[in-house]
């Protein structure tokens, strides 16, 4: 089979492609005829800047049907014999020379691939263990906060047709950035198997279909409450502090989140911006803090006098960052052909 073939299998076997909770990006690309077009199209239409690596701009490109960013993406660098090299750190996406040795599975926002798989050998016994890397990406769009440390697997099984036993952990970790590597350990597999024939899962993941910025034009008028998307934000009256401002907020959601570990946290990339009369923001405050309880989320934010001078508040506005309602849910995952070392 094909490195073309199999990415067409993946995209077309996907019956869960359309049943997430956040769905992918919908492309139009229409009369795109370049990857250097497509680089384009992606920009103007996701904001999202493709970085042509070591692949042609000017090389042909045909898009799929119905196409999404990874399927784009991943159909482009079929085209072109190129792979993928996401780094979900700084949400850079870029092509590197020759085709990835398995086709990256795809399920809606999300992305899995393999990184690689490592061989150790006992020196005692002589048995050789194995280990297989995972990439899960999803689109640099929407924050997700935990994801399983390692996938639940339901089918693994090497190019003999020998079942494997896979050790996993059931054990969700915190997410800094727009990817997670999963490493997971195999047993079963002989000296003689050339490859993973199948490896099937999921990962549970954590997350939010986006940030919401609820914006306080005047300070002047506080208490004031903003609702976006059944999450209502009440900016608390400004209050004067030792040498600190003191911003307060509370934010009532519509339900009660996923259940979270007392050491867990779906509020740390909740931030606010004191934004002063002539549009520039203040600088970071000196200190702050935010934690949720059931529903509700309550944050503090405290600006040192020399910072900011609130004693006149008009012209000051407040903009605050806080995740649309949580969801949890499955991403599913079909590798095939996984070559071993």
């Amino acid at each position: 089979m094909t490195h073309r073939a199999s990415v067409l299998i993946l995209l077309i076997l996907s019956p869960w492609a359309s049943a997430q909770p956040i769905p992918p990006t919908r492309l139009k690309l229409d009369g795109t005829k370049t990857a250097a077009a497509l680089f384009d199209r992606i920009e103007k239409q996701t904001g999202l800047k493709i970085q042509a690596g070591t692949l042609n701009p000017a090389s042909a490109y045909t898009p799929p049907a119905a196409a999404t960013l990874w399927s784009s993406l991943e159909s482009l660098a079929d085209q072109t014999g190129t792979r993928l090299i996401v780094n979900g750190a700084n949400r850079s996406i870029s092509f590197a020379k020759g085709p990835a040795k398995t086709a990256a599975s795809l399920d809606g926002a999300f992305r899995v691939a393999v990184q690689g798989v490592s061989a150790k050998l006992d020196g005692a016994t002589g048995d050789v263990s194995y280990s297989l890397a995972l990439d899960v990406h999803w689109e640099p769009r929407f924050p997700v906060f935990r994801i399983d440390a390692q996938p639940r697997v339901s089918r693994a099984v090497d190019d003999r047709g020998t079942a494997l036993t896979v050790m996993t952990a059931s054990v969700k970790g915190a997410v800094a950035g727009y990817s997670h590597v999963a490493d997971v350990r195999i047993d079963g597999l002989a000296r003689p198997a050339k490859s993973i024939a199948a490896f099937d899962g999921e990962f549970t993941v954590t997350a939010s279909p986006k940030m919401l910025a609820f914006e306080f034009a005047d300070l002047t008028k506080l208490p004031a409450t903003v609702e976006l998307d059944g999450v209502k934000a009440t900016l608390q009256p400004v209050k004067k502090r030792d040498e600190v401002w003191e911003l307060s907020l509370v934010v009532a959601y519509p339900a009660n989140p996923p259940v979270f570990e007392s050491f867990e946290s779906w509020t740390n990339r909740n931030a606010l911006r004191l934004i002063r009369p002539n549009g520039r923001a203040v600088a970071e405050p000196e200190n702050q803090d935010a934690g949720a309880v059931g529903r509700t989320v309550r944050a503090a934010y405290r600006y040192a006098f020399k910072a900011a001078d609130l004693s006149n508040r008009e012209g000051w506005k407040v903009v605050y960052e806080a995740p649309a309602p949580l969801v949890e849910f499955p991403v599913k995952f079909q590798l095939k052909e996984i070559p071993l070392p």
